[in-house]
């Protein structure tokens, strides 16, 4: 069986990771295939949203499989399995495409990681997210990296220094998931926010997902002059020119990605 599956509908890409048996639990060979996976997304043009979710009704990602690592040798493959995970959120950053996570069950310890990770998040309104990593003795380094850019220092201190778990309600208020709906409601909700994006040009979606990424490590002038010329840059596109066209000519513009 294959513990991460990928299946492409039109231009929208599903990668599921598929260990409901170990609650979707991060290996080496997960975290490898999911940064394959990606990585098959951004070489696909006719790819446009990628959809991350969990196999089963219960877990999205309970994070790293705590059973598996225990029977590592050594802290050099520790290590590695800990630079696999920090290269699959750099990949992830570096993503092309818009990521949506369907949060379909638990997300914990790197799977909240995960969450965080992506662009939109969806959840369905029983689950819960947070980092148990301290009740092992670990502190949740990883994670911390995209928390810090959700929170101040405080809450996100709060969190994982609690090891607390928090309702889907809870993360939408804090910023960490766009919203909480029942369960049944869950790939409408998903639909809902892909749909307008599937519409609009790829190249646009491109650099404003890039934008936001780079310009948040920016001062504020520094961010603006980086606005500023990825906004002449975007004007010089294809895309940019027949949406202006096609707005003119009162028609639907035909995008091409360039």
């Amino acid at each position: 069986m294959d513990e991460v599956l990928y299946q492409k509908t039109n231009a929208t890409a599903t990668i599921t990771i598929n260990r409901p048996s170990r609650r979707n639990t991060l290996t080496s060979s997960v975290v490898n295939a999911l940064r394959a996976h990606l990585a098959r997304t951004n070489s696909d043009p006719e790819v446009r949203v990628v959809i991350l979710t969990g196999a089963g009704d219960t877990v999205f990602c309970a994070g790293g499989d705590l059973g598996r690592d225990a029977s590592d040798s050594g802290a050099i493959a520790r290590y590695d399995a800990n630079r696999e995970m920090a290269d699959l959120l750099r990949d992830i950053r570096a993503l092309a495409k818009p990521l949506i996570a369907r949060v379909n069950g638990h997300a914990l310890g790197s799977g909240f990681a995960l969450v965080l990770a992506c662009d939109l998040a969806v959840a369905v309104q029983d689950v819960r997210l947070g980092c148990p990593d301290m009740k092992v003795g670990i502190f949740p380094m990883l994670t911390l990296a995209h928390l810090n850019r959700h929170l101040g220092p405080k809450k996100a201190l709060e969190l994982l220094l609690t090891a607390k778990q928090i309702t889907a309600a809870e993360a939408v208020r804090l910023g960490l998931v766009n919203d909480a709906v029942a369960r049944e409601d869950l790939d409408l909700k998903i639909t809902e926010l892909a749909t307008p994006i599937l519409e609009f040009s790829p190249v646009a979606v491109r650099l404003g997902r890039e934008a936001v990424a780079v310009s948040a490590d920016m001062g504020f002038d520094d961010g603006l002059n980086y606005l500023l010329a990825q906004l002449t840059l975007n004007l010089q596109t294809d895309d940019a020119k027949e949406g202006a066209q096609a707005f003119l000519q009162k028609r639907k513009a035909t995008w091409t990605g360039h």
